[in-house]
């Protein structure tokens, strides 16, 4: 009856648009690739490879899944780049398979040793307590021979119980010695297992030089050392040039030799006992020179410096250069402050046209911190990543992609 004709009828609410199947592709690249980080960031040591190296082989997973493989880049017939996702499923299959495999074999091997454990306690007491029946027995017919008054029964049970009881001591003497040799043997094959282990946990897969968590430890242990001595100590950065290119233009094989073969030229340069060669990461490597002033530590560098630019893959030369950086432990320095210091002289090696050796300045000579380290951390990555390549010889790869835009 009161009808407002000016009221206008109630408004439908307002729809979402429904996500589009290129927005869901998305956040499942995205969350694909964020999957692949975490199984890194928790991965653990197995057989010939750390936990390191295997994190940085699923963070290429993740970028490759992210930006496509770049260096072989695979368009659809529509343009887009197109993903390895056949390549990342094979490649978690395979490490998973690795993983268990490695995880049986190590609870194999402590239910073996438990095992024995219980089966020699087991037979130890068995058998203690079937001789100790048997001495208790004698015992007893001692006592009633005693009792009776029986001369004769009492001589023959005390040869008896005497025999019995030395018997029994040189059982127990030779089951002891035996005991001794297995738990020797055992011990053996298991400090054997855990030197492997060890080494494999502290060693660089590819180039078999100690990788970045054994320099860790030992950079701690030389500058706690320091402290209490005035042994001079040296820690020599050495990069290897133009990298990427080598990567980009001859494959991954290429460059996985080249690494390994620049490795082993840094071993042979360096070849005191007190000298420790690491590989820092990628194509990074550290040398930590203990009982070494500056002169002859850099001299050696020379010599390897050298001794890189004359390197063959497969017979053939290739055009391969080095960078330096070299810095002498102040006393009380930190490993991060030393670390960062002979950085910063490789990075200015690299500024200066790479090929060279630079040397930091002491450290209470050190200039404050620019852009490339903050907070006493030298930036690694992009900073140093993505120049031309200057390759020659007979492995040329060809065309210059042009100057650089990055320093390296």
């Amino acid at each position: 009856m009161f009808f407002n004709k000016d009221k206008s009828p109630a408004s439908s609410p307002r729809s979402e648009p429904a996500p589009s199947l290129r927005d869901d592709a998305s956040e499942a690249l995205e969350t694909t690739a964020a999957l692949l980080r975490s199984l890194g960031r928790h991965a653990f040591d197995i057989e010939g490879r750390t936990r390191e190296e295997i994190a940085e082989t699923f963070e290429r997973w993740a970028r490759t899944l992210l930006l496509g493989d770049m260096t072989r880049p695979v368009r659809s017939a529509d343009g887009t780049l197109r993903r390895d996702w056949g390549g990342v499923r094979r490649f978690v299959e395979a490490h998973r398979r690795e993983e268990k495999l490695y995880v049986e074999q190590a609870l194999t091997n402590l239910r073996d040793a438990v095992r024995e454990l219980v089966r020699t306690t087991t037979y130890s007491i068995r058998t203690d307590r079937a001789h100790d029946e048997r001495l208790s027995e004698e015992l007893d017919s001692l006592d009633r021979a005693l009792v009776v008054n029986d001369h004769e029964e009492v001589r023959a049970t005390a040869e008896r119980t005497s025999r019995l009881a030395r018997q029994q001591i040189e059982f127990h003497r030779t089951r002891e010695l035996e005991t001794i040799q297995a738990l020797e043997g055992t011990i053996r094959a298991l400090r054997a297992e855990l030197d492997h282990s060890r080494k494999a946990a502290t060693t660089d897969a590819l180039t078999q030089v100690y990788n970045r968590a054994a320099l860790d430890l030992h950079l701690q242990d030389v500058t706690d050392q320091a402290l209490l001595s005035a042994s001079p100590a040296c820690l020599v950065m050495v990069d290897l040039d133009h990298f990427k290119a080598i990567n980009d233009t001859f494959g991954h094989v290429v460059g996985d030799e080249v690494l390994k073969q620049v490795a082993d030229t840094i071993v042979r340069s360096f070849l005191r006992r007190e000298d420790f060669v690491a590989r820092y990461g990628g194509e990074e490597f550290c040398v930590v020179c203990e009982h070494a002033s500056f002169e002859p530590t850099r001299e050696r560098a020379e010599r390897l410096r050298k001794a890189v630019m004359g390197l063959k893959i497969g017979g053939r030369p290739i055009s391969l250069s080095v960078s330096f950086g070299i810095a002498e432990l102040a006393r009380g320095e930190a490993p991060h402050a030393w670390v960062a210091r002979a950085d910063a002289a490789l990075y200015r090696a690299k500024q200066k046209g790479r090929n060279r050796i630079s040397v930091a300045p002491r450290a209470s000579e050190e200039p404050k911190p620019t852009r490339e380290i903050i907070e006493g951390f030298p930036l690694l990555g992009g900073a140093r990543r993505g120049e031309a390549p200057e390759l020659s010889g007979h492995l040329h790869p060809g065309s210059d992609p042009g100057p650089p835009k990055t320093v390296r």
